[in-house]
């Protein structure tokens, strides 16, 4: 069968990812953080993208997102965002969403 996708999202590891819609492409680079555990990387920046797309937010700033999220999980152990982070968090992702 001939499937046609609208939507390809790649992950590049410490080389980014790559967000495909239609007939734009955006390329994402990776934060440099220091990675101590990467436990739940994969579904962390999924979820800060879906979070962006749902949002209706630009491809940019969509993938600022998914990067930002993708960076805190690993640069902790564990794949939970502690609580005295979450705070932080919101926030600092608000500002990307702002443009900031």
């Amino acid at each position: 069968s001939n499937i046609k996708c609208n939507n390809v999202l790649v992950t590049l590891g410490d080389n980014g990812s790559v967000f495909i819609q239609k007939d734009k492409y955006q390329y994402f680079p990776s934060l440099k953080v220091k990675a101590v555990d990467t436990t739940g990387a994969g579904d962390t920046y999924a979820a800060g993208f879906l979070y962006g797309f749902l949002k209706g937010y630009d491809m940019e700033t969509t993938g600022r997102i998914a990067s930002y999220l993708a960076g805190e999980i690993i640069a902790q152990i564990g794949a939970q965002f502690p609580e005295n982070r979450i705070e932080v968090i919101k926030s600092t992702i608000e500002d990307i969403a702002n443009g900031k």
